[in-house]
């Protein structure tokens, strides 16, 4: 025996039989047919068939196959391979045979592997040029996996061992530069994810001996002078000196003995670092393997949880973004486990790249501060809807009015109106102006009158506050409103105008904008009584005022050592550790640094010149009742996906600065509540859910206020009632984790697995269904996992909503038969209504399921091969009772129809899962 050692691992050569050869893993040249027929003999019928399943899928990939048998290895790979008579391609293919069975094992954590010489022997290739070819990969390929492989030589062919043995000894004696083992420089392993990148190179993070001393005097003078100003902040951010960068992060990290605290500093410190490269829109960031060093934490747990949390936050976030991990070159463990964490259960194409050279870019933004002062009383009532102002506002409902708007701003308005509606029909949405109108903007907004007073004044009020509140984030100066309701419609009046002025009276004590009512040239009784309201309006006592409503109650609810609480109030009283701005809010900026005096507003400007891109800027608080104010850049998005993960995003930056700074409470506005015309329930919602989901998997001792403006009635409902909603319902889990454990990694809309047979999962689903089946059947071909991640969460969410509302789990397994061509449509689009009926009607004209395998066999049909299918289903029937064939949906009150025996029959295309496709003869 040769070999040839590699750290504590090795590449072997030996003579012997590969079905005997006791290892994890025997590759297997499916077009060598004697080496083939002789491991399919020795593995017996359940590896002939699952070879088959795989050869029909993929004929062209690796198919892998749990051994048995008389075969001693617990794997066997399947590759397809052809010679080729010119060297140069035949090396390539050898080398791709190699790489690729290897890579797998290393991603399905083998730790050993065997291959026959492929080509040696019916083939005729050249001995020496195939032993010296898969030699020299297998080496290649052992400093990046850490796996043991050997290469198994028919006992009877010598010259075939001795020149792999004359390969091995020639590696063994090559000098140290000539070494495959010890290459000059270690590869750059480049990894594909999404529209990211993943790089893993050795080298030195400033190619210089600490950052702050290659950097030179700048970085350490800003460094030390940025530590002694905040001591408490979690990033510190330098100028690159003397490094060929555009920026510094210093973060702050600290490592710990749990090993789950230290798994989520990790992560937080990754999210830390995305979220002020996305701020700054950088492209590409170099980490060092934090760590790694003389801390005593686990390797495995700090490299794959730092690459577990990039590979999310490119995927999730879907971000155009290099990130290197430089290893010390020292440290080849290390080198090495970022390697196989990196290249593992990759979802992209991966490839070596020995030339990788990033640059560093920034782009700059710059957060202008605003001053604003206003007089109280600026209300004007004209008679041009013309007016030049900011903006117009117009009821979409209004015929009269929009058609004369959209005429006048010409095509290009009623285009982008066009477009609007169809986007948003039922939120503000704003309209560059064109044509003769001489606004800058229009808001078109929805509205419908109603006979109910009450209601009618609400959405008045909702119509103008909602218009106001955009105009306001927009920074809009000028709004101008029709008289809604006031004509086709035959509103009173007298109502509208007071509605429309007291409300547009309140707004105008809370944003600095100048409120005009355009009311039509021949209604002077329209115009007689909106003044009127005005005239009203000045004559009132202060004590008088709609601006001094009842007080809500204080809603406060304990979350593990933590407490939510909601309350309406004014944010700059609030005797709080930290009160919360969002510096892309004017308003809510304005209204904090006005409060809060001279010294905040100084610090505020003199941050935002310093640092635009800053996440967070942190002052003190000046003649406020708190500790420290943190404004945070946030901005809202009508994808409201990505609204959602802003909202993560700036709670969790809140929380991590909080945490930093010892602090035990903090002040939240309603951000996104006002006129950015998100949804109130989107937004709070996920602020609610975060915060609850921050105080119990960080266990903190935290009290996080809601507060709420005053008028604000609706938002301060909304987060009455989450925060009292479900308040021990855990943290919702992530799409990974809903999955079974069962599912495979799957690449491309590959939505069937064959399920190995010697399996747990293969005699579960076998042993029920041949107990029914006994003597009905000859021979089961295959047994399918359905992998369709769309479904199951459909599934899931109509899962959770059936156990909420009934309080038990009324899922069954039960089986659904029907031909080859049906099964195929089932995979692909679950079980619709597009099926009901296809099995009878006799109970309802539904989907029809049985605890009965027999029963549904009847409803099958053999393919060309004989072959039939029957669906392993997951169930909801929930309420059931008795059905009848006039029953088109389901009967009120009830979820399922039965026989009363083993037929249910559902209604819901997400009440019922394929789980498994049995085909069989």
């Amino acid at each position: 025996m040769g070999s040839k050692m590699f750290s504590n691992q090795s590449i072997n050569v030996r003579k012997g039989d590969l079905t005997k050869e006791q290892t994890d893993v025997i590759v297997v040249c499916a077009s060598s047919k004697a080496l083939l027929e002789s491991v399919l003999k020795s593995g017996g019928d359940a590896v002939q068939a699952s070879y088959n399943n795989g050869l029909r899928k993929k004929a062209t990939q690796v198919i892998a196959v749990a051994a048995g048998g008389h075969l001693r290895a617990k794997e066997i790979y399947f590759l397809p391979w052809e010679p080729n008579p010119d060297e140069t391609l035949l090396c390539k293919s050898l080398k791709n045979f190699v790489s690729n069975a290897i890579e797998k094992a290393a991603n399905d954590n083998r730790k050993s592997i065997a291959f026959p010489a492929i080509g040696c022997g019916q083939y005729g290739c050249s001995i020496s040029l195939v032993a010296k070819t898969v030699i020299e990969e297998a080496c290649r390929l052992r400093t990046l996996y850490p796996i043991a492989i050997t290469f198994i030589i028919q006992p009877d062919r010598t010259d075939i061992y001795d020149e792999f043995q004359k390969q091995i000894d020639l590696l063994e004696t090559s000098e140290p530069s000539q070494s495959l083992e010890q290459p000059l420089e270690s590869p750059i392993i480049s990894v594909s994810i999404g529209n990211g990148i993943i790089v893993v190179e050795k080298g030195n993070i400033t190619t210089q001996k600490t950052i702050i001393e290659a950097a030179g005097d700048e970085v350490k003078t800003t460094y030390e002078t940025e530590s002694k100003r905040n001591p408490n902040s979690i990033l510190i951010s330098t100028p690159p000196g003397q490094l060929s960068c555009r920026r510094i992060f210093f973060l702050k990290w600290k490592p710990d003995a749990d090993d789950s605290i230290l798994r989520q500093s990790i992560i937080d410190f990754i999210w830390n670092v995305i979220q002020n490269i996305i701020s700054c829109n950088y492209t590409s960031v170099a980490f060092p393997a934090i760590g790694c060093g003389g801390y005593g934490c686990s390797v495995d747990i700090v490299v794959k949880t730092m690459v577990r949390e990039i590979k999310n936050q490119l995927k999730t976030r879907n971000l155009s973004l290099t990130v290197k991990f430089v290893i010390q070159p020292e440290q080849q463990n290390i080198y090495d486990e970022f390697c196989k964490q990196v290249l593992a259960s990759k979802e992209d194409s991966f490839s070596i790249n020995y030339l990788a050279i990033l640059e560093f870019f920034y782009l700059v933004f710059i957060t202008n501060y605003f001053a604003f002062k206003w007089d109280p009383k600026c209300f004007l009532i004209n008679r041009s809807m013309f007016e030049k102002t900011d903006v117009i506002v117009v009821c979409a409902s209004s015929k009269a009015l929009l058609e004369s708007v959209l005429k006048s701003g010409g095509d290009t308005v009623q285009a982008s109106y066009n477009n609007g509606l169809r986007k948003k029909a039922t939120q503000v949405f704003a309209v560059a102006t064109g044509g003769h109108l001489r606004a800058k903007e229009i808001y078109f907004l929805p509205w419908e009158p109603n006979p109910d007073e009450t209601l009618l004044c609400e959405s008045l009020k909702n119509f103008v506050s909602n218009a106001i509140e955009k105009a306001a984030n927009d920074n809009r100066k000028s709004i101008a409103f029709p008289a809604i309701g006031c004509g086709q419609y035959g509103c009173s009046i007298s109502l509208v105008a007071k509605t429309l002025i007291e409300e547009a009276c309140r707004l105008r004590t809370l944003y600095p904008i100048a409120i005009t009512f355009i009311i039509q040239p021949d209604r002077t009784d329209i115009y007689d009584e909106f003044q009127k309201q005005i005239d009203l309006l000045e004559t009132l006592e202060p004590s008088q005022s709609l601006e001094q409503p009842l007080e809500s109650p204080i809603i406060s609810v304990s979350i593990g050592n933590g407490i939510i609480v909601v309350e309406k109030g004014n944010i700059t009283t609030q005797k709080v550790d930290v009160i919360i701005g969002s510096s892309s809010s004017i308003v809510l900026t304005q209204t904090i640094i006005e409060a809060a005096g001279d010294e905040v507003k100084t610090t505020y400007e003199t941050e935002s010149k310093r640092n635009p891109n800053s996440i967070l800027i942190s002052t003190p608080p000046g003649q406020l009742s708190c500790r420290r104010i943190f404004f945070l850049k946030w901005k809202p998005d009508a994808d409201n996906s990505i609204l959602r993960q802003s909202i993560i995003d700036f709670i969790w930056n809140v929380i991590q600065n909080i945490i930093s700074c010892n602090y035990t409470s903090v002040a939240f506005p309603a951000i996104g509540c006002g006129g950015y015309g998100c949804s109130v329930d989107i937004v709070v919602k996920t602020m609610v859910r975060e915060i609850k989901n921050q105080l119990k998997t960080r266990n903190l001792s935290l009290t996080v206020k809601f507060v709420i403006q005053p008028e604000q009635q609706n938002i301060y409902d909304e987060f009455c009632k989450q925060v009292l909603a479900s308040k021990e319902e855990p943290a919702e889990k992530s799409v990974e984790d809903q999955l079974p454990t069962t599912w495979e990694k799957s690449t491309g809309n590959q939505l069937r697995f064959v399920v190995l047979t010697n399996s747990d999962e293969y005699k579960s689903v076998f042993k029920d269904f041949n107990k029914a089946m006994k003597g009905k059947y000859t021979e089961i071909i295959k047994i399918e996992r359905i992998q369709n991640e769309r479904w199951l969460l459909q599934y899931l969410a109509h899962s959770r909503d059936f156990k909420k509302r009934l309080r038990i789990d009324t899922e069954k397994r039960l089986y659904h038969g029907c031909p080859e061509k049906a099964a195929n449509s089932i995979i692909q689009d679950c079980f619709n209504r597009s099926f009901a009926g296809v099995n009878g009607t006799a109970y309802g004209v539904g989907v029809y399921f049985s605890s009965s395998a027999i029963y549904s066999h009847g409803y099958t049909q053999p393919n060309a091969n004989g072959e039939r299918c029957m669906f392993v289903s997951r169930v909801l029937i929930g309420k059931t009772t008795k059905g009848d064939s006039s029953m088109k949906t389901r009967p009120v009150g009830f979820d399922s129809t039965t026989d009363g025996k083993h037929i249910f029959v559902t209604y819901h295309d997400a009440q019922a899962i394929a789980e498994y496709l049995i085909t069989y003869k």
